[in-house]
């Protein structure tokens, strides 16, 4: 068994090391550094594979402290301000660790890794199976048990409870295994009748077990439940009995034999091209145009015979499309009506001062509004839509791809961009002019950076999307994100809006130096699309 675990953990290094070339390889200004290596290239690769072992043995415990840090551990903390209750974290513990295996199989589940292993690389079920399920779970083990003993002696707990809750949790991994492959072999669980349903209630559930969990630990501290989850970690007999249960499972799951039908279950071509085409179509799915939703009139109006060319083609678009464009625009527009509204009503009839402290917080707490108009924008959307309802069609066509026809569509589709975002963008700035006047009007001043700090977000989000589709144009025909490079910018502007939450700044210095920061990005990324766009914009 330790030479499969040792061949697993050596094909999983090499399949990542070859990821990462074919990221090395779509980065624009390296890429040609890597034109001429394949992805047998590196003797290198075969000597640090002898080090996959070692570094799953070091990185177990760290994806464990994580995990637990952020789906446990933060929510505790800030929402009860930095007091720790052992009995909330363990209620956490209890649904994540104990519920969450009998919910989804991790053999029974589609594995693309299963796939190649077993399948194309040959290697025999019984030894995958087995190996990779036996070593990721005393990896597991170890990691938990160290997490734990570490985080419960904080907590003045005796260190050995922390070792008892992760063979508690490895007792129900076993557990749930043996109890998934026993219904599979004797039940007929591998028949694919009731595949979907049983699907749609594994999502179900999990959704509900997870926001069930949230709401008893951290909003309604059901008292009855608390203890309950406290005998169940404390009581000895429990624990006893799941450590022979566990014993039982892993003695069944060794002498399981028929793990061929296990790789067929949901390990097909079949499944993986549902799989794709699931994530391809969820990408696209607010975009896709619904014919119950257009008229003859809609479909052969008169509307713009006045125009020709791509202006006739984009005003079309966006007359056809104005359900995908528009109603968002309505929508967060109404919201944020309906907000001040409420924030007037409680400043008159409940709390006389919320107006006044609104208006302060808004002046020296600005930096909120970049996460905030990041979510109010709607460009990724409409960006979509134009690629999945105009570009993937017509850019086939050699005319669509010259410079001053894509040129021109590009300013033309900016346009509608930034009237979408900007609309509600300037009823927000009208609702807080308005307050400010009513509730602490020696604060206008104050406010004029922070309004044209909101109105150049909203420009830079409004280009920033199409900039990003024009030079890198990620979408492939089959509606797959190919562009690495996409991703990781969309994520790092994600990621620093996010952070500005928590940012802290004078409002002199930091107001602008984001406005011109700003400014320089819309012009750079408008130049950028000018002279590369041309090349850039293809089908893929």
């Amino acid at each position: 068994m330790f030479k499969t675990i040792v061949q697993i953990s050596n094909i999983q290094f090499s399949t990542s090391i070859n990821a990462f070339l074919y990221f090395l390889k779509k980065i624009p200004l390296i890429k040609r550094l890597f034109k001429n290596s394949n992805y047998s290239f590196f003797k290198l690769k075969n000597a640090l594979s002898t080090l996959s072992l070692i570094y799953k043995l070091i990185s177990t415990p760290f994806k464990s402290a994580l995990i637990f840090l952020l789906t446990m551990f933060l929510p505790v903390f800030i929402v009860f301000d930095g007091e720790v209750d052992i009995n909330k974290i363990l209620v956490l513990i209890f649904s994540f660790y104990i519920l969450f295996p009998f919910v989804l199989s991790k053999i029974l589940s589609t594995d693309r890794e299963s796939f190649i292993i077993v399948k194309q690389l040959k290697m025999h079920p019984r030894n995958y199976f087995l190996s990779k399920l036996f070593f990721g779970e005393i990896l597991n083990f170890f990691s938990k048990a160290l997490l734990f003993s570490i985080f419960f002696s904080f907590l003045s707990l005796n260190f050995l409870f922390g070792i008892k809750v992760a063979l508690i949790i490895s007792s129900a991994n076993m557990i749930s295994e043996a109890i998934y492959l026993y219904f599979f072999a004797k039940k007929d669980l591998n028949k694919k009748e009731s595949e979907n349903a049983r699907d749609i209630i594994t999502v179900v559930a999990y959704s509900v077990i997870m926001v069930l969990t949230y709401v008893i630990a951290l909003v309604l501290q059901i008292e009855i439940y608390f203890n309950f989850i406290s005998f169940f970690f404390n009581s000895s007999l429990i624990f006893i009995v799941l450590l022979i249960l566990a014993s039982l499972s892993i003695t069944y799951l060794y002498k399981y034999n028929n793990f061929w039908n296990v790789i067929n279950y949901k390990n097909t071509i079949e499944d993986f091209k549902k799989i794709n085409q699931a994530i391809s179509e969820a990408n696209f799915a607010n975009v896709k145009l619904k014919e119950k939703n257009y008229s003859d009139e809609d479909l052969h109006t008169s509307k713009f015979n006045d125009k020709e060319g791509y202006d006739y083609l984009n005003a079309l678009f966006f007359e056809r499309h104005k359900r995908i464009i528009y109603k968002p625009m309505i929508i967060k527009s109404s919201i944020i009506v309906a907000v001040f509204i409420i924030i007037f009503l409680v400043n008159l009839f409940i709390e006389a001062a919320v107006g006044e402290e609104l208006i302060n917080y808004i002046v020296n707490g600005y930096t909120i509004f970049t996460f905030f108009i990041y979510l109010l924008s709607n460009s990724d959307t409409i960006v979509k839509s134009l690629f999945y309802n105009c570009d993937k069609s017509l850019l086939r066509y050699g005319f669509y791809k010259q410079g001053d026809a894509l040129l021109k569509t590009f300013f033309l589709r900016l346009k509608k961009i930034v009237f979408s975002n900007i609309i509600p963008i300037l009823i927000l700035c009208i609702c807080l002019i308005i307050i400010t006047l009513i509730y602490s009007p020696s604060n206008i001043i104050n406010l004029i950076p922070v309004l044209l700090f909101i109105i150049v977000l909203s420009l830079f989000f409004s280009v920033h999307y199409i900039f990003m589709y024009y030079i890198f144009q990620p979408y492939t025909t089959d509606l797959k994100v190919k562009n690495p490079f996409f991703s990781i910018i969309n994520f790092l502007v994600y990621f620093i809006s996010y952070m500005s939450l928590q940012i802290t700044a004078p409002a002199k210095i930091f107001l602008p130096i984001t406005i011109v920061i700003a400014i320089v990005y819309i012009l750079i990324a408008i130049t950028l699309v000018y002279k590369k766009a041309p090349k850039t914009f293809r089908v893929k």
